[in-house]
């Protein structure tokens, strides 16, 4: 399959393409980007996942490229019996990064499942590395990361029991040392996409199923899996931006008439409260006729509020985002800081195109 990255280099004050490059890396093996993450000197870090055609095993892989898109290095995790996806790389105080990596045995359904905290340097040397299992009859996880308040790497995500997904919290020290964790059995059914530590410790999440939030104290007591509502119907993938203490921009699936086969658009929104969105600044793009999906594993980013970046999707098939048999294409948007639409941009229309991630760089683009 073929991997598309692209980078707009977009001055903040014109709002006018100047450069634009596109690498294309086409490989007879399947592969899939999951994040992507910037350097301090410009370079791109991006993770992900490669499968050999017709093998069930996947292997992790992170590529490093410069700032004009040139392939600088990669580094492969590759175990013999068991399938690994790196899911997320977040960047440390220091100049080095941390990845997370999610692991099972594809020979039992993705039983003895496990995820791996790694420390890699910018020459993709790895330094340090832990990891934790989950029961072994425990299946198909889904991990992820996040900072803490006092810098302690928060992993969460969902994993399957006994066929319902469930909601776990691991917190680590900066070391990957373990703090305190808890798998909730007795919350209901969620997948968990992205979480915030409050001032008063607690943990916000996403819910993931429904336009709600998940509240868990900082004991790790699940307080409430819909505490509060988002502004509009949003159950699908979503990206929180926050901008303050109390504050976020949002990006999700905003499914405007209720229908989840044919009724998608790219919704945004702004509130002002953690759970409480009675004052939240919404907006939507998309049209009528075709279905429009935010970027999967992010959609919306910022370095200032005037220049919001939001990207997606558009002309999607519903069931068969991967694999379309119809054209579809990149869809940016840029906002101001109250999320009023300056422009759009498309790019692609002549295979499927389907993004990953969004990022904004440090000079100006995304």
């Amino acid at each position: 399959k073929k991997l598309l990255f692209v980078l707009l280099l977009l001055p903040v004050f014109t709002f006018s393409q100047t450069t634009t490059w596109t690498l294309l890396i086409n490989t007879n093996d399947d592969n899939k980007v999951t994040d992507v993450i910037e350097g301090s000197m410009g370079n791109l870090y991006i993770t992900g996942y490669s499968k050999m055609v017709d093998d069930i095993k996947t292997s992790g892989f992170v590529t490093k490229l410069d700032k004009t898109g040139m392939n600088i290095d990669s580094m492969f995790i590759i175990k013999s019996d068991t399938s690994t996806i790196i899911t997320k790389i977040i960047s440390d105080t220091s100049p080095t990064f941390t990845i997370v990596s999610e692991m099972n045995d594809p020979s039992t359904n993705h039983k003895h499942c496990s995820f791996s905290l790694q420390r890699i340097d910018t020459n993709l040397n790895i330094t340090l590395s832990k990891s934790y299992s989950f029961p072994p009859d425990y299946n198909n996880q889904n991990v992820n990361i996040s900072y803490g308040i006092n810098n302690n790497i928060i992993v969460f995500g969902h994993i399957f029991p006994y066929g319902i997904p469930k909601v776990f919290l691991y917190e680590t020290s900066i070391n990957f040392d373990s703090i305190q964790a808890k798998i909730f059995l007795d919350g209901g059914a969620a997948f968990p996409q992205q979480i915030h530590q409050l001032n008063n410790y607690g943990y916000w999440l996403i819910h993931g199923l429904h336009s709600t939030y998940i509240y868990i104290d900082s004991s790790l007591n699940l307080v409430s899996m819909g505490y509060g509502e988002m502004p509009k119907n949003m159950p699908g993938m979503s990206t929180a931006k926050w901008d303050s203490d109390s504050s976020f921009y949002f990006a999700g699936d905003y499914v405007m008439g209720m229908n989840r086969s044919t009724d998608h658009d790219i919704g945004f929104f702004h509130q002002y409260d953690p759970f409480d969105s009675s004052n939240a600044i919404f907006n939507y793009w998309g049209s009528k006729d075709t279905i429009d999906l935010p970027s999967f594993y992010g959609a919306l980013d910022f370095k200032n509020k005037d220049s919001i970046f939001i990207a997606g999707s558009k002309n999607l098939q519903y069931g068969n985002v991967s694999f379309g048999t119809t054209p579809s294409w990149y869809v940016l948007l840029q906002t101001d800081s109250m999320l009023n639409i300056r422009w759009e941009r498309f790019y692609g229309g002549d295979a499927c195109y389907n993004m990953t991630k969004l990022i904004a760089t440090n000079d100006g683009g995304c």
